[in-house]
């Protein structure tokens, strides 16, 4: 054999596989019939309640924004800094605002 066919041989292996790999990915997978109704049943209310906790109201961001800069004036004002000041904002702003 000619050692030109051996430098080919790979490059065809290569070209092959790529082939195949891109002809099995463009194929759609077989669609589920749909799934037919159950008869509803009507259950009685469990004992326990399924509903999640409640959660706090949203806030707006605005009113975040005026919350946590009326917690800035008053830890100005007190003449916190560091980490008395970032303790302070943290449970001002868990209040609503500072107290006045």
């Amino acid at each position: 054999m000619n050692v030109r066919n051996f430098g080919l041989l790979p490059a065809i292996a290569l070209a092959f596989s790529l082939g195949v790999g891109a002809a099995s990915a463009q194929t759609t997978p077989e669609t589920a019939p749909p799934a037919t109704a159950a008869p509803t049943e009507q259950m009685a209310p469990s004992a326990t309640p399924t509903t999640p906790k409640a959660k706090k109201p949203a806030v707006d961001a605005t009113k975040k924004a005026a919350i946590s800069k009326a917690c800035s004036d008053a830890a100005d004002k007190q003449g916190l800094k560091g980490t008395p000041r970032k303790k302070f904002r943290e449970s001002c702003k868990r209040k609503g605002g500072p107290v006045t």
